[in-house]
């Protein structure tokens, strides 16, 4: 007997770590295996994530096994979802898997739509399918990731988004509590579809933007600066290689200056001055009293051209916030031009007032080219 419950016990970890995070291709063979999951009383409860990626060596073919062509719209997305035997299925698993609150959407590589595609079923379909999905069966997803830029710069295949379901965007976000957009931005209907998404999540406490494209992120960022959302409970926000002009940086961040605990801010390109990156750092220092960690990695100034390096000479001369406490910056060097550049600090700890101040201080900028 008590090889048995030992046994028992040992099978129940097993499980319980093997079974947190699952991943599908929404292929006939691996919906099986889901189902067989979803039905054991056990079993099922230990889902928390899912993956969408397929198994293939660019983790680009999903669903096989199933016909795609008659449910795809003329323009590319897929459509009459809850009729594919396909959906049905995963409809009925996530149903029966009431932890998995979390979802992934992972690609390496994307390609845009021909029509000699139109029955195969691409990471983007994942996105379209994933969103009905919660929709219809009224799923509470508290996080989110789509990623297709880890390894190579792409972004989902816009022929195949669909942007005008605003009971969609509305589903998925509003229980949304992490968010994780990883992709190219330059295309208006990835735009359109990122703004959607982010414009329908009052309830978020992470975000996490990167992306590529100069004007994309820009137009992004004034979009949510213009009509976005409150972002109340927002406690985390980490922006990287998303331009931005520091107004439109600045209205995003008044809205969540109560609550707003760690900031991070890497590979940015930002339309102003070295006195304008001053009175944020002021600004950070005086109305966000909630922050305890910040991050800047990577600055440059410049609308047309990268006119200027930010950096924070000081701290690499005297890197403590406080002597006494022993705190002090993070930071990271490289040479530019025969000179050492601070180009990232960070800083996490109390008396955050203070660091941010001897940073406000002490920010200069280094011509980014010679004239």
């Amino acid at each position: 007997m008590a090889c048995k419950a030992l046994y028992g016990k040992v099978s129940s970890v097993f499980w319980r770590a093997s079974l947190q995070s699952i991943r599908t291709d929404l292929s006939c063979a691996n919906l099986g295996k889901l189902e067989t999951i979803s039905r054991d009383a056990q079993l099922r409860h230990y889902v928390k994530h899912m993956a969408f990626a397929g198994f293939d060596e660019c983790l680009e073919n999903l669903g096989e096994g199933y016909k795609w062509g008659s449910h795809r719209h003329q323009s590319g997305h897929l459509v009459n979802l809850q009729e594919h035997p396909a959906v049905k299925r995963l409809t009925d698993i996530l149903c029966q898997l009431a932890n998995c609150k979390s979802f992934e959407i992972y690609a390496v590589l994307t390609k845009v739509r021909d029509q000699s595609d139109n029955d195969n079923f691409r990471p983007t379909d994942s996105i379209t399918t994933l969103l009905d999905v919660v929709a219809r069966a009224h799923l509470p997803v508290t996080a989110l990731v789509v990623n297709f830029m880890d390894i190579s710069n792409y972004a989902p295949d816009p022929q195949r988004l669909q942007v005008s379901d605003k009971e969609q965007f509305i589903a998925i976000g509003q229980h949304l509590e992490e968010l994780k957009l990883v992709y190219e931005l330059d295309d208006d209907i990835v735009r359109d579809w990122t703004f959607n998404i982010l414009l329908h999540t009052p309830n978020l406490r992470m975000l996490h933007l990167k992306g590529l494209g100069l004007s994309g992120g820009t137009e992004l960022i004034h979009r949510l600066a213009s009509a976005g959302p409150p972002w109340l409970q927002l406690q985390e926000l980490h922006l990287k290689c998303i331009p931005a002009s520091i107004e439109d940086l600045m209205v995003l961040l008044q809205r969540c200056r109560h609550s707003l605990q760690v900031l991070k801010i890497d590979i940015m390109r930002m339309y102003a001055n070295v006195g304008d990156v001053k009175q944020m750092l002021r600004t950070l220092s005086d109305s966000f009293p909630a922050l305890v960690s910040v991050s800047f990695d990577s600055f440059t100034l410049g609308v047309i051209r990268r006119d200027y390096f930010i950096h924070f000479p000081v701290v690499a001369e005297n890197p403590f916030v406080d002597e006494l406490q022993g705190t002090k910056f993070e930071f990271a060097t490289n040479n530019t031009r025969g000179w050492q550049r601070v180009f990232r600090v960070a800083y996490s700890g109390p008396r955050m007032d203070v660091a941010l101040d001897i940073l406000a201080r002490t920010v200069d900028g280094a011509p980014a080219s010679i004239s």
